[in-house]
Formats: C-alpha cells, structure tokens, sequence
C-alpha cells in the first residue's frame, strides 16, 4: 500500500486488512497516520464504512520497540490488541486451515479439492511451522501446484526436516493421539538436555505455562 492508496480510502467501504504494518515505508505510515486522525470518533466503532486492521508478526513490545513503525501511528491502531498464539501452540487449528486454504486453492484454479490423508495431515500437524500462517499457506500451495488435483500422502508434503516422518502411521486411528504421542517423545529426547520447565519453554519458543502444563500430562521430568 502507497500514499495513492491511503489517499483513496475515503471512498471504501468494509474491512482493509494490512499485513506486516511495521513494513509500510515512512511515507506512506504518515498519509495514514493523517487519514486516521481525521476520522472522527476514531476508535472501536460498530457503525463505521471502513474498519481498519493491521497485521504483524512481531510482539506489541518489539512493534513499540521497533525503528521501523512510527509510534505515534502505533498508537492510533493499536485501540483494540488481540495477540493469536503461533501455530505451533494451535496445532488442532492446523487441519481446518488446511482444508480451508486447499478448498480456496481448488476453487481458484477450477480443479477437483483434493483429499488429504489422515498421515499427510498429521506430519503437517507435527510441524512446527516457524514461519506460522504464511509458511503453511506456502506449503499448502507448494504441494497443491506439484500434486495437480491429486490426493495428497504424507510423502507428497514437503517440510524441512521432516523427511524421516514420511512413513507415519495413525496410532488408534486417531490425528489428536499421534500429535500427542510424537510430541510427548520429543519432550522426552529433549528434557535431559534442558531440565526444566522454563528452560525448556525458552530453547523450544514456547509459553512456561504450556510446557509445564504438557510435562505434567506427559509425566515428563516428575519423579
């Protein structure tokens, strides 16, 4: 989005989504930054033509932080803050935004959707995904492309790392009870290494509360 842009909101209605705000050159972060302080009453409205949304991957600290996003326009987007937990904390969202993303993927290039095995969809699951939503609409395309309308296998689902997981199997039929067991191995190769809750949370990228919590449910670490 450019300044042309900003200057033209005025005549939209609906919903402007705005991803990586902290990515807008300066220019264009000023043009909005003046475009909202020229609403009135501008804040959390239910009645407004245009509700504006701004997206990033960064931390309300490392946007505050940050050199590249003007705090003053921070602050004028930044009335209602809602924090999403990454995808490697949400690993039962995971299949349905497969499947939304794969039947979006169907409809746009007018081919069959593809059915997706239980195995593909738990290495997918299994994944920790890093590069959380954008990563796994890249590998969702990635394989659509290759497979072109076919059903998707476990091997046919290309992901760093995972190549020793391509021969998984279903325990008990069961996607949540094989997401669990894999996991609570990996715990397990990995507590010895960093034995404790917070020390595993911090090599791991995840909450204190969520490690402590799947140690205690795998009785990883208690005596």
């Amino acid at each position: 989005m450019n300044q042309e842009d900003i200057s033209a909101l005025g005549s939209f209605s609906g919903w402007l989504v705005l991803e990586d705000i902290e990515h807008l050159d300066d220019t264009a972060q000023a043009a909005l930054m003046a475009w909202l302080n020229r609403q009135q009453g501008a804040g959390i409205s239910f009645d407004k033509r245009l509700r504006v949304i701004s997206l990033s991957s960064l931390s309300e600290q490392e946007l505050l932080g940050s050199k590249a996003l003007n705090k003053s326009l921070y602050f004028s987007l930044a009335t209602l803050v809602l924090t999403m937990p990454p995808l490697r904390e949400r690993k039962e969202d995971i299949e349905g935004l497969v499947q939304q993303l794969v039947l979006a993927l169907a409809e746009r290039h007018k081919v069959t959707v593809p059915n997706i095995s239980k195995e593909a969809m738990t290495k997918l699951a299994l994944y920790d995904w890093p590069g959380n939503l954008k990563e796994l609409q890249n590998r969702c395309l990635q394989t659509f492309l290759t497979m072109k309308g076919k059903n998707w296998q476990a091997e046919d689902v290309a992901l760093p790392e995972m190549d020793l997981m391509s021969n998984l199997s279903l325990i008990n039929n069961s996607l949540d009870q094989t997401v669990k067991h894999w996991e609570a191995e990996l715990l397990r190769r990995l507590y010895p290494e960093f034995p404790s809750s917070r020390r595993l949370a911090k090599a791991v990228g995840m909450s204190h509360s969520t490690i402590a919590n799947k140690l205690k449910e795998y009785g990883i670490g208690t005596k």
